[in-house]
This record gives C-alpha cells, structure tokens and sequence, in this order.
C-alpha cells in the first residue's frame, strides 16, 4: 500500500437533489443522494485516480496538464 500526502480544496454543492464533491485542482468529483456519501463517492474516485495514475506512472503529466507545477517541495498549484 502507498501513502500520499495531499491537500485540496473541495467545492461542495447540490444539484437535482444530488450532492456533488468537486476538486478543481484535479477535475474530479464525487456524487450521491447525501452528502456523507458524495464525500466518499469522491474520495473513492480520488483513489482511483492515484492507483492508476501511479501504476502506469503518469501521475507527474497528469499534474502537469491540470497546471501544477514541480517545485523542490514537490507539486503545487
């Protein structure tokens, strides 16, 4: 198992009666008919991305095309 340390902003919201988690750093959401499960709608969605995005080692461009950018400390925004 891998650990990664992250912090983002999430855009939480309604819309036709479903609740929406939203990171635009990463263009990826969550949703469902609560909002305790839209959170973990996302953040199953959030560990998908990083799963496969690490296993075919594409997770520096896909950072890249979202438009962070490599410092010393790592990716930032």
């Amino acid at each position: 198992m891998r650990t990664i340390k992250i912090s983002l902003s999430l855009v939480e919201f309604v819309e036709n009666n479903f609740y929406i988690v939203y990171s635009p750093a990463l263009d990826l959401s969550g949703y469902a008919t609560t909002a305790e499960a839209a959170r973990q709608s996302f953040t199953e969605t959030l560990a998908y991305f990083l799963e496969y995005a690490l296993d075919n080692q594409t997770l520096s461009q896909e950072l890249l095309r979202l438009g962070w950018k490599i410092t010393q400390q790592g990716f930032w925004l």
